[in-house]
């Protein structure tokens, strides 16, 4: 089960990657327009929280992408947003939170519903073919004769082999 789930899933893993780069790199895009640290120090001196606030919050593309990835999970911290673009950043933001967040989020429970309720109805079918898949397997390890008086009782599952040397049409006919 936790295999086919898994499977199932492999689209919904293309779209989240997808929209966690496409969101890593539009934040990472308005963080570089901010200062870096070291041009801060030298406007504002010593004064952390000024540089804190001020200074760009992303400095690659893998922090880009680790960043949007933390606002899919959740971690909405907003104190160190800069200051260039601010209502921008703050509405891409939000946009991010609510589609990585909520939305993305609500797709993956219906993607493993969907495919938990598949699985499940077909799990009896699963289970017997499982078991006759197994007594075939093992077939060589009872006597001939015991086989044959287990047959004759017909208590048992009868296996049905295909004669090789019979065309199809010969097989059709004994089926009629």
């Amino acid at each position: 089960m936790i295999v086919a789930i898994i499977v199932d899933l492999k689209e919904f893993l293309v779209v989240f990657l997808v929209t966690l780069i496409a969101f890593g790199q539009a934040m990472y895009i308005m963080s570089n327009n901010n200062k870096t640290p070291e041009e801060l120090k030298e406007e504002y001196g010593d004064d952390e929280d000024s540089i804190a606030t001020q200074a760009r919050f992303i400095y690659s593309i893998p922090d880009a992408i680790f960043f949007a990835y933390r606002m899919s999970l959740g971690d909405f911290d907003t104190s160190q947003l800069g200051t260039v673009y601010k209502i921008l950043v703050i509405m891409m933001f939000i946009l991010s939170t609510l589609f990585l967040t909520i939305m993305m989020l609500n797709i993956l429970i219906a993607v493993i519903s969907d495919s938990y309720a598949r699985v499940e109805s077909t799990s009896v079918e699963e289970m017997y073919k499982n078991f006759a898949d197994l007594m075939t397997e093992n077939e060589y390890l009872v006597n001939k004769k015991h086989l044959k008086s287990h047959d004759d009782m017909g208590d048992y599952l009868y296996i049905a082999k295909v004669d090789k040397t019979e065309g199809e049409d010969e097989v059709q006919q004994k089926l009629n």
